[in-house]
């Protein structure tokens, strides 16, 4: 009993080691990789609907025109990087926090 305690307790010694050393990657990785550009986000957005839908036509239609609407949004807005684009969400849901509370009171 006491050898297979002692190899078990060597397995997870192992195991500790092998996710350290992921850990320590992950972060390296992570410093080296920078935020996500907007083109990085919408290519995850699209491609998360691929995934998602059909892959016919029409799916590829409708991710077209996904596209198009984010591109418009981003250009209307001149949002160009990620601190931009948190700012006018954040100013979306504050202008719709106060109708929710009004709606609430009725």
């Amino acid at each position: 009993m006491n050898r297979e305690i002692e190899f078990t307790n060597q397995r997870l010694r192992q195991l500790k080691a092998r996710i350290s050393k992921l850990q320590n990657w992950l972060k390296e990785e992570m410093e080296d990789a920078g935020p996500p550009t907007l083109a990085d986000i919408i290519s995850n957005i699209l491609s998360r609907r691929e995934q998602t839908g059909k892959s016919d036509r029409y799916q590829a239609i409708g991710n077209l025109k996904a596209a198009s609407k984010m591109l418009n949004f981003l250009q209307q807005n001149q949002i160009m990087d990620m601190a931009r684009l948190d700012e006018k969400f954040k100013s979306m849901i504050g202008e719709q926090q106060p109708g929710r509370a009004q709606d609430m009171k009725r």
